[in-house]
Formats: C-alpha cells, sequence, structure tokens
C-alpha cells in the first residue's frame, strides 16, 4: 500500500492541478503515520528543498477535514498546518510540514509546555470566532453516553464485570452533570477530539500545529483539555499538572474548571471502553480498558 501511495503522491505533485510548479522532479517520500482512515507522508522535492505533508485518505475524511479548514480554521496557521492543496478525488490533502515532527512514543515537557499554549489559543480563538453561539448538550446525550452505556450493559466481559456494572449504575448521574452544564449556557468552543501524540507536529522553536481535524466537534473545549489531562499523568508529570489548570482557568474564567475536566474526561472514556467492547474484528485491549477505568476512577474522586 505504500509503494502505490508514493506513486500516486508523484502523479499528485507533479500534475496541472496541482498549483506549485518545480524546477525537477527529484523528491523523497517517507512514511509517517498509518492511521485508521488516512496515512501521512513526508515529502521532500530535493531540488527546491522543499517539504510537504501529504495525507491520504481511505473514505470520506478528507471531505470533512477539508470542510473544517473552510469553514473554521481558514488562514488559522497558528492552529493547524496551512493548507496548500485538496485534489477533487478527495483523497489527498498536502499541508505544510514542520521540521523536528515530534516522535510517537514520548511526551517532552516542551512539547507540553508548547500543546497548553496551543489549547489556549485554540479556546480564544473559537470562543471569540462563535461568539453568541451556545452548545446543546442535550442533543447530543443519546451519542455521548446513552448509546455507549447500552453497550458496556450487554458487554460480556469476565475481567472488568464488576466495574462495568458500577460506571452504568452511575451513568444517570455522569448524565445529569451534563445537562446542568447546558443550564449554564457556556461558549461554544470547538473540540479536536483527538490530540494523539501521532496528530501533533512540532518545529525545533516549539512551535506547535495539530493535524486530522476530521473527529471536530462543536462543545465547550473540554474534551480537548481532558486529553491533554490523561496524556501528561501517562507521561508521569501529573505534578506539572496545578501550573498548567491554573493557566486554563485564567483563560476560560470557570472557576470550576476541574469539575468539567473531570466530566468530560469520564464521558470520553466511557466511549473509549464501548468501542473497546462492541468491535469484534478486534481482540479486546486489556491493558486500553484498564487505563481507561484508572482515568474514570481517578476523575470520578474529583466529581463527585
Amino acid at each position: 500500500m505504500i509503494e502505490k501511495h508514493k506513486v500516486e503522491i508523484a502523479s499528485l505533485l507533479f500534475s496541472n492541478e496541482f498549483p506549485i510548479r518545480f524546477s525537477q522532479h527529484d523528491f523523497l517520500v517517507e512514511h509517517r503515520i498509518e492511521g485508521k482512515s488516512a496515512n501521512v507522508y513526508e515529502v521532500t522535492l530535493l531540488a527546491d528543498n522543499i517539504k510537504f505533508a501529504v495525507k491520504v485518505f481511505d473514505g470520506q475524511w478528507q471531505k470533512r477535514e477539508i470542510g473544517v479548514y473552510h469553514d473554521y480554521l481558514g488562514a488559522k496557521e497558528l492552529l493547524a498546518p496551512k493548507l496548500i492543496f485538496a485534489d477533487k478525488s478527495e483523497r489527498f490533502l498536502v499541508l505544510e510540514w514542520l521540521d523536528g515532527y515530534s516522535s510517537p512514543k514520548t511526551h517532552s515537557q516542551l512539547e507540553f509546555d508548547a500543546l497548553a499554549n496551543w489549547l489556549i489559543a485554540k479556546y480564544s480563538y473559537f470562543k471569540n470566532l462563535n461568539k453568541g453561539k451556545l452548545v446543546n448538550s442535550i442533543e447530543k446525550i443519546s451519542w455521548l453516553i446513552d448509546n455507549p452505556v447500552e453497550v458496556l450493559k450487554k458487554s460480556s466481559s469476565v475481567v472488568f464485570q464488576s466495574e462495568l456494572k458500577e460506571l452504568v449504575r452511575k451513568a444517570d448521574q455522569i448524565k445529569e452533570n451534563l445537562i446542568e452544564i447546558d443550564r449554564r449556557k457556556l461558549p461554544m468552543v470547538f473540540d479536536h477530539n483527538d490530540l494523539e501524540i501521532q496528530n501533533i507536529m512540532q518545529n525545533n522553536k516549539g512551535v506547535v500545529r495539530i493535524i486530522d481535524w476530521a473527529n471536530l466537534t462543536k462543545f465547550y473545549g473540554f474534551f480537548d483539555f481532558a486529553q491533554f489531562k490523561k496524556n501528561l499523568f501517562l507521561a508521569k508529570k501529573e505534578n506539572a499538572y496545578l501550573d498548567y489548570q491554573q493557566r486554563f482557568i485564567e483563560i476560560t474564567g470557570i472557576k470550576d474548571f476541574e469539575q468539567l475536566v473531570s466530566l468530560f474526561a469520564i464521558i470520553k472514556e466511557i466511549q473509549l471502553l464501548a468501542y473497546y467492547l462492541e468491535n469484534n474484528n478486534m481482540r479486546i485491549r486489556d491493558q486500553e480498558i484498564a487505563q481507561s477505568f484508572n482515568v474514570i476512577n481517578r476523575e470520578l474522586q474529583i466529581l463527585f
């Protein structure tokens, strides 16, 4: 598949459709990310010393991501790599490349600092962009809680049976917390919703840009704060969280910020658990399920 993609990328870059012309056709293609819906390649035009990130999609995800660029990101290069080209076949996106691409294995402290700055910039940008627009959480409760909890109820998992029953028992209380937040009329601040390390691009000056916007949701921005906290704790850097937390409270103006982070962290892990348990074509990943319950138990202590 990778070799096929390399041929397709060459055809795209040197076609009449592509907006940039190159002096020579000498280029290097390196496979960087293999995702569920797309592969990302680093492409270097050797003679011109130009680099691109090229995403090759499987399915209709390109259309969703290009829609996010057109409707919301625009020229906001502070948040995402600059969009250079989207082909008509809806299979390719060509984005700017940032040198110093981060390792898909570990988060460094510098990267967390840069990502915290990115979260603050994202919150401010979307809060101003959506000024006056409100989230209706009630319309999304089926997607957020009801549907995944039904999956948990039907699970035949023996290993995690008691944990699942306890979580299902608390589902109504979790739902009530979400409804209460809806009554507060918080500003609409979109969530990227997939701040995994493979979606973070960082250059050697600590500048962060996030790729893979196909999962963007119109919500409060707290799924992203929750993902940041989870990644920080997984990297065993939880002692640094209080400093980040204070900065996030200042930018959001929400005094019970941590309770909201906990709520959305729990909801996200419930969705992940449903995904792990529902996919019959994959081996149940006990380690990841256990990790989700660790997050849920930690955050429940804060929420209730």
